[in-house]
């Protein structure tokens, strides 16, 4: 019985105490002055309407809705680029200039063989022609320019 007046006559002791401290901490009324001078002045304007841009910041990846791979149908050096990346192309648009020099060497080479060829056929086709009426009179051609065929 004698403990349980002391640990009552300790907790009315604690109670006390805590009161005391709480009326020390309280804090006082905001005054109304300093709540007046924290207002913010009003400026009348006309009204508006446009669109509001809205930014988004943040961090993360970006990936295109779509991705094309362009390969051309000949190898060559790049000279020229028509495009940024990123750029909405229609079919038919330029992308890129593959140097056309190795291309022209080539045609040209083709054509001097062509025109080769050509000269090699009129040659072939007059030597015919010199040899056709000397045939028809029994005359033979020289046997280094026409292969004499075995009998």
């Amino acid at each position: 019985m004698r403990k349980l007046w002391l640990v009552i006559l300790v907790g009315l002791i604690g109670a006390g105490g805590a009161a005391l401290t709480a009326k020390h901490f309280r804090r006082a009324p905001p005054n109304l002055r300093s709540v007046l001078s924290a207002t913010v002045p009003v400026v009348p304007g006309t009204v508006l309407q446009h669109d509001v841009p809205i930014y988004l910041r943040g961090v993360g990846t970006v990936i295109a809705h779509n991705n094309v791979v362009v390969r051309s149908q000949i190898t060559g050096q790049l000279v020229k680029i028509a495009f940024t990346q990123g750029q909405t192309v229609k079919k038919g648009d330029l992308l890129a200039e593959i140097d056309p020099r190795p291309y022209q060497a080539q045609l040209n080479e083709a054509i001097a063989n062509r025109d080769r060829d050509q000269a090699q056929v009129d040659n072939a086709q007059a030597n015919l022609n010199r040899y056709l009426p000397l045939a028809k009179n029994g005359w033979q051609a020289p046997s280094w320019s026409t292969p004499q065929r075995p009998n």
